[in-house]
């Protein structure tokens, strides 16, 4: 994988999707980033409109996109954090630990096979129903049913004892099958149905007032909710494009904005700019096929003849200047990555190698028998040229100006690299047979 540290919020990349027993996509890791954030910090100006919001005790927050399934937990909703309409059965504290939600307590068994769980007594869905242990059997049942995004293949069963106690058995010991309990929000047996993503009732510690697809989305302190009650009292969030939520915030209309770390260096009056650490990166994913009739089951095509041949991937990873990438891009805001788990605790650091290395990446190159026979500068092996298409999301300014610069490293070593902007969706038919 070739990635840079490059941390920021909810996106994630297609990794090892599989079609025939073969891995279609290997990444190449380059950078982790960090969340790039602008606060408000004072009233100088004339902040009136802002004024009246903070005396309702509100926040509002520009925010780049809204979940297309709806704010449906069963389907994947709050899976990378904490659900806030919805209750889970445990959950993590600012240091990560594990603690009580939902559950009194929940115990694995010595074998590792069964998770004994008690439910509290005095927890409700904001329409003022008790949440009981049919309620938690029954959203982990239809997530398991779902075979959506919430992975639970290794649950075997849900047993309800009574309204306060359940087990829940693994087909096999998996001690990661906790973080399915501390990020699975529980939904109300009676009051899902189709459109439940769209109005979520839950026993979180903030209930959904309104929500005005493409526009905003209003929540609120939930009057029920058994925990601490929230210090912001309601929240708007308003779903900006970058432009248009980098406008907002200079037109002192939000309180809190995220922004790219290409315009980290910009200054916005009456904010202050904080970077907060992440586990999100930024790299490339490569076709690992040769291009054959083969199509994926969605019928789209498969396979690259450039990036399937391993000489190319190695040579991309030994080329790519990471460090030059989080300087020069991210503005400092970020740090080189080697694989998807880079300064995390379970890294293996001698996995790690020297990059910035267009020797190596020629070496690599050579051995395997690209050359350039014509002299025009890129390599060729038989019949086939080292060129591909690169593709990042086309409003994303940050992919375009690191797509553009490792573009422009690799024709040092004779690789040509087509960069193309294209919406999620052309990239989700087109990903199989293009470097993304």
């Amino acid at each position: 994988m070739s990635q840079i540290s490059h941390r920021v919020f909810l996106f994630y990349f297609f990794i090892g999707e599989k079609y025939g027993g073969e891995t279609l996509h290997r990444c190449l890791h380059l950078i982790g980033r960090y969340i790039v954030v602008f606060f408000l910090w004072s009233c100088d100006q004339n902040f009136s409109t802002l004024e009246r919001f903070e005396k309702e005790d509100t926040v509002l927050v520009a925010v780049d996109a809204e979940p297309p399934e709806g704010f449906n937990p069963v389907l994947g909703w709050g899976r990378y954090g904490y659900p806030y309409f919805h209750s889970t059965v445990l959950k993590r504290d600012a240091q990560h630990r594990i603690l009580p939600d939902l559950a009194e307590w929940a115990r694995l068994s010595n074998d590792g096979l069964v998770w004994n769980i008690k439910i509290r007594t005095d927890a409700v869905f904001s329409d003022g129903i008790t949440v009981t242990a049919y309620d938690v059997a029954y959203t982990f049942r239809l997530a398991a049913q779902a075979a959506g995004k919430i992975d639970l293949s290794a649950m075997e069963s849900v047993t309800v004892q009574n309204k306060t106690h359940l087990k829940i058995r693994l087909k096999t010991p998996q001690i990661t099958f906790v973080h399915r309990l501390t990020t699975l929000g529980i939904v109300p047996r009676h009051a899902y149905g189709a459109d439940y993503g769209r109005r979520p009732i839950g026993s979180g510690p903030y209930r959904m007032v309104r929500w005005d697809e493409g526009r905003q989305m209003i929540m609120e302190g939930n009057p029920f909710y058994y925990g601490k009650k929230p210090s912001i009292h309601r929240v708007i969030f308003l779903y900006l494009n970058e432009e248009s939520a980098v406008a907002a915030a200079k037109a002192n209309r939000v309180h809190v904005v995220k922004v790219p770390q290409v315009l980290s260096k910009m200054t916005i009056y009456g904010m202050r700019l904080v970077a907060v650490r992440s586990i999100d990166n930024r790299g490339i994913c490569f076709p690992t096929v040769p291009y054959t009739a083969n199509k994926d089951m969605n019928g789209y095509p498969i396979g690259n003849n450039v990036t399937s041949d391993i000489s190319i991937r190695k040579a991309v990873n030994l080329a790519v200047r990471r460090e030059a990438l989080v300087q020069g891009i991210l503005e400092g805001h970020g740090t080189p990555a080697f694989g998807p788990v880079s300064h995390l605790p379970w890294e293996q650091n001698e996995a790690g190698f020297q990059d910035a290395n267009p020797v190596a990446a020629k070496s690599t190159l050579s051995r395997a028998g690209w050359k350039d026979s014509d002299g025009d500068g890129v390599l060729e092996k038989g019949q086939t040229e080292a060129r591909f298409t690169l593709l990042y999301p086309s409003e994303d300014l940050v992919r375009q100006a690191l797509s553009l610069a490792v573009a422009d490293g690799l024709r040092e070593i004779g690789i040509s690299v087509k960069v193309v902007g294209k919406s999620w969706d052309e990239i989700y038919r087109l990903m199989h047979t293009h470097p993304v």
